[in-house]
C-alpha cells in the first residue's frame, strides 16, 4: 500500500507549520533546556522506536525544509531499540512552541486544527491511537481510541468537536484513573470507524500499518451510556 503525505520539494508554509504543529502534539516535544539544563533557544525533538524508522524519516523529511535535523544517540535506551531526532532552532518551531506550551502545559495548538485533515489525524492516530477488539455475544466488535491522556478535559472536548465538524465522525470522552490520578481519553463511535480507516488508511505509515482495519466493519457494537457532558465512564 502507498502511503501518500504532503512531501514535496516545495512545501506551503502552512502546510509545514500544521505537519510540525501534530507532529509536536502527538509524539513529539519542543524543548528549551539542554542536558546541563542551560536555557536554550526552542527545538524539536522525540524519541520513536527503531521500528517505526520510516515515522522517524518523515518528520525528519518535514523538518528538514526548515532546519538542521540530527540523529543523536540515546541514551540510556529501553529494552526495545529506540532513535532519537532533534533540531537546531526555527522561528517556525519557536512559534509553535508559543502556542502548544502554557507554563509547562502541553496543550493543543488552537490555530492548527484550522488546516486539520486526514493526515493530521493519522499523525496523531500513528503516535497515540490504538486499536483493539473484545468479544461478545460470538461477535468481534472493534474500538480505536486516541490515548492523549495528558490533555486536559476541555482540550479533548475541542478535538472532539474539531473531529465531528470537519468529518462528521463522533468520538465519545473517557475518563479512567491511574495512580490516583484522574485522564481523559477519546474513543470512537463504532458505527464510524469504517469511515475513520478509510479517511487515514492513505496517510499511515507502513510500520504502522497493524492498527488498521483492512475489511469492512460490519458488527456494531452498542454504544456506551454517554454520562455528565460527553463523559464516558470507562470500566
Amino acid at each position: 500500500m502507498e502511503c501518500v503525505t504532503t512531501m514535496t520539494s516545495k512545501i506551503d508554509k502552512k502546510q509545514l507549520m500544521k505537519l510540525i504543529s501534530f507532529m509536536t502534539m502527538a509524539d513529539g516535544g519542543i524543548y528549551r533546556r539542554n542536558r546541563s539544563g542551560k536555557l536554550e533557544t526552542p527545538y524539536f525533538m522525540m524519541n520513536m522506536l527503531t521500528k517505526n524508522k520510516d515515522y522517524i524519516e518523515f518528520v525528519q523529511e518535514a523538518l528538514n525544509h526548515v532546519t538542521t535535523t540530527s540523529l543523536p544517540d540515546v541514551k540510556n535506551p529501553c529494552k526495545n531499540p529506540q532513535m532519537c531526532l532533534r533540531t537546531k532552532h526555527h522561528p517556525y518551531v519557536e512559534a509553535i512552541w508559543e502556542r502548544i506550551y502554557i507554563e509547562g502545559y502541553k496543550g493543543l495548538d488552537i490555530h492548527a486544527f484550522k488546516l486539520l485533515d486526514w493526515e493530521s489525524l493519522a499523525i496523531l492516530y500513528m503516535c497515540d491511537g490504538s486499536l483493539s477488539t473484545y468479544q461478545k455475544d460470538s461477535k468481534e466488535y472493534y474500538h480505536v481510541t486516541l490515548n492523549m491522556k495528558r490533555l486536559s478535559y476541555g482540550d479533548q472536548l475541542f478535538m472532539k468537536k474539531a473531529f465531528k465538524d470537519t468529518f462528521d465522525i463522533e468520538f465519545n470522552i473517557n475518563q479512567g484513573k491511574t495512580n490516583g490520578k484522574t485522564y481523559y481519553y477519546l474513543r470512537l463511535r463504532t458505527k464510524d470507524v469504517k469511515t475513520f480507516m478509510n479517511g487515514i488508511r492513505p496517510h499511515v505509515l507502513p510500520s504502522f500499518h497493524y492498527k488498521l482495519l483492512t475489511y469492512d466493519v460490519e458488527q456494531v457494537a452498542p454504544e456506551t451510556t454517554i454520562l455528565d457532558d460527553d463523559i464516558v465512564c470507562s470500566a
